[in-house]
């Protein structure tokens, strides 16, 4: 209690001296939400502590606890998977539009299938079914929305994947239960149990193994749909499997109902929201949103003849602990699907090039410019972080791996420098029509085009290693295909 005095009366002194006005839009600190930071916000909290509501229970919406992971989106995710009643039970399984859990799972009885195995339902090409174009997951087919009820959904593809890159994951075990421990910005936590999935009448990868379904279609495969898979080498969220498969479902509330007094929008309404209002006052860092630190590029001093800096994590990553984003060769951003018929840089075909072609055998109406290297607004690198960045030539990755020791930890590789400076290569694997080697595979873009043999240049150079085998050099990759890239710059020097 006589903490709880002190900081209040610092509070209320420092409100005095300063009388802070607030936009009209919510902040920080503004407990009474009346649009002002001053003296009856304090007086709110005095009230609230009288009156015995501070506590540590979080606000609960539809009867179901919620873990706030500090998001971005401000998702909160559920504590429990649906159907079970502690965070380490496994739940209830269901196949992907369906509501209700059942014995077996196969095609024959699939609610969204017909005598011809075709879907009627959530299909966007006529070779698997009655095309209606629907991708995400209708309210009264979402098991967390009919079980749950409230504003409560099955994620999306993008909540499943800002739920991997925003948070670290770490494998652990919960009252003897194998699962993996979802961490947040905020230090808080979720507990995802390793409860595999169903196929027919049978359990797969209980205990080893942890596959959650998404609410949207895998539109290149209507029979099948997105999910968020992890294992003992790494966490996925953009696996997909056959609609039909009985998965678990851990659902997400997309409101965050706010409840007074919780300046630091942890859930909570305790002693921290008095500190934090301290905090801010003495820091003058009043604002209307929450205040968000995004990733800035770094670079790491390996020690390299060169001066060739390396970039600490990949392109697109948002902490250390992930992976980043997929690019086809030559493009600058994600791309909905790594094929030929979705590349910048052709009309549709490995023989339709528009740019880097040194063969016109590749080139679309015969055509060749003799482009070999990235040009900068061609280099993700340069586009996404600016132009100190760039993609690494094939000769700055032979350099890295020549001077450089490789060391496999995890599902990374660890690359240690002449002057003992570090940094990690994740093996994230690659991208044609799904995701492959995740955990087993690195693969990396350089900035030079492939065209050793025979002038097959719809190949680019990458590098790549697998679970701790180093290929050098000489690996060639089709263009369109995804894979991460790690950016270099110039020494500072």
């Amino acid at each position: 209690m006589k903490k709880i005095t002190i900081c209040l009366c610092i509070v209320f002194c420092f409100i005095l001296l300063f009388s802070f006005k607030a936009n009209a839009q919510h902040v920080r600190g503004d407990v009474n939400l009346d649009g002002q930071v001053n003296i009856s916000d304090v007086t709110t909290l005095i009230d609230y502590l009288l009156r015995g509501k501070w506590g540590d229970e979080p606000v609960t919406p539809g009867g179901t606890e919620y873990v706030n992971l500090g998001l971005p989106s401000g998702t909160l995710w559920a504590t429990v998977n649906i159907g079970a009643s502690s965070p380490e039970e496994y739940g209830s399984y269901f196949a992907w539009g369906e509501t209700s859990a059942k014995d077996t799972y196969d095609l024959n009885n699939y609610k969204w299938s017909n005598s011809r195995n075709k879907m009627t339902k959530y299909c966007t090409s006529s070779s698997y079914g009655t095309v209606d174009d629907l991708t995400e997951l209708d309210p009264e087919d979402d098991a967390a929305y009919v079980n749950w009820g409230g504003e409560w959904h099955m994620p999306t593809l993008e909540q499943m994947e800002e739920l991997v890159e925003e948070c670290y994951w770490e494998r652990t075990t919960l009252n003897g239960v194998e699962g993996t421990l979802v961490i947040g910005s905020k230090g808080a936590s979720l507990f995802l149990p390793a409860a595999g999935y169903q196929f027919g009448g049978s359990l797969a990868e209980v205990g080893t193994g942890g596959t959650y379904w998404s609410r949207s279609l895998y539109t290149s495969r209507s029979d099948c749909a997105h999910y968020m898979y992890f294992n003992s080498s790494g966490e996925y969220w953009d696996y997909n499997v056959f609609r039909y498969i009985g998965l678990p479902v851990r659902a997400v509330h997309d409101s965050y109902e706010e409840p007074d007094g919780d300046t630091d929008k942890d859930g909570h309404v305790n002693i921290s929201d008095v500190t934090m209002l301290i905090d801010y006052l003495l820091s003058g860092r009043w604002s209307d949103e929450p205040v968000e630190v995004e990733l800035e590029p770094e670079y790491v001093d390996l020690g390299l003849p060169s001066g060739t800096l390396w970039a600490k994590w990949n392109i697109g990553a948002t902490n250390l602990n992930r992976h980043g984003s997929f690019f086809a060769w030559g493009e600058t951003s994600p791309s909905e699907r790594y094929d030929w018929y979705y590349y910048k840089w052709c009309k549709g075909s490995n023989n339709t090039l528009t740019k880097y072609c040194t063969n016109s055998e590749y080139g679309y109406n015969g055509f060749i410019d003799g482009k070999t290297e990235l040009d900068p607004e061609d280099d993700a690198a340069y586009v996404n972080w600016g132009p100190s960045w760039r993609i690494p030539s094939l000769s700055q990755w032979q350099e890295l791996y020549d001077r450089c020791t490789w060391e496999w930890t995890g599902s990374s590789q660890k690359v240690t420098g002449p002057n003992g400076n570090t940094i990690y290569l994740p093996a994230s694997g690659y991208f044609q029509d799904f995701c492959l080697g995740n955990g087993e595979i690195g693969c990396y873009w350089t900035s030079s085009l492939y065209y050793a043999y025979n002038d097959a240049c719809y190949f680019a150079y990458y590098w790549s290693f697998v679970k701790g085998d180093i290929n050098p050099n000489g690996n060639r990759f089709p263009r369109c295909a995804g894979l991460k890239i790690r950016a270099v710059r110039a020494s500072q020097n």
